[in-house]
């Protein structure tokens, strides 16, 4: 029975591992293709807090009918408008004023959500990341599981070779004494 258990224990590690690794480097998409405005893009929405009230930064809140959208949305148009990352993250903090209601960036935003920014999310909209490079962590346990789990795969192996190659001499060893029988009996 503990043969049968490792094997299912090895496949639910792998599987718990490249689940954590999606859920982990699972950030906001984005329309933009520009390395430098990703770049950007990532910086101002690691730094701003979703308002939603998950309590997640804005680059991982991927809530259905949630305002991270939105604010996503005009953040790539600000960025595309040319405004630099600053602008943007004192936008959110500090509020736009009457800029909310002329800039093509807030257009699609209803007015409950205008009103929100034109003000301000203050300073509870701002956050600093916690970790900025999860994926690298998570990396480097799924080589090093990967090869604990390998090393284990490998010893339990070599102990079924083992064990059948001793399973296997023994056989030769009766079908040695059975041929001398049947030399024996072709002689008589």
């Amino acid at each position: 029975m503990k043969k049968k258990i490792k094997p299912f224990l090895l496949l639910g590690g792998l599987s718990l591992i490249a689940v954590t690794y999606a859920i982990y480097s699972q950030s906001a998409h984005s329309n933009l293709s520009d390395p430098v405005m990703l770049k950007k893009f990532k910086y101002i929405s690691e730094r701003l807090m979703c308002p939603c009230g998950c309590a997640l930064p804005l680059n991982t809140c991927n809530m259905s009918d949630c305002i991270a959208w939105d604010m996503r949305k005009s953040v790539e148009i600000l960025l595309k408008s040319g405004q630099s990352e600053e602008f943007i993250i004192n936008g959110f903090i500090n509020g736009f004023g009457p800029l909310i209601d002329t800039d093509p960036a807030f257009r699609h935003m209803s007015s409950g959500v205008k009103n929100l920014f034109r003000r301000g999310m203050g300073e509870e909209g701002f956050t600093e990341p916690y970790n900025r490079n999860p994926e690298i962590w998570i990396a480097v346990s799924a080589v090093l599981f990967s090869a604990i789990a390998g090393w284990f795969i490998r010893s339990h192996f070599r102990k079924i070779n083992l064990a059948k190659t001793g399973k296997e001499k023994e056989q030769e060893k009766t079908t040695e004494k059975e041929e001398e029988l049947y030399k024996k009996l072709y002689d008589e």
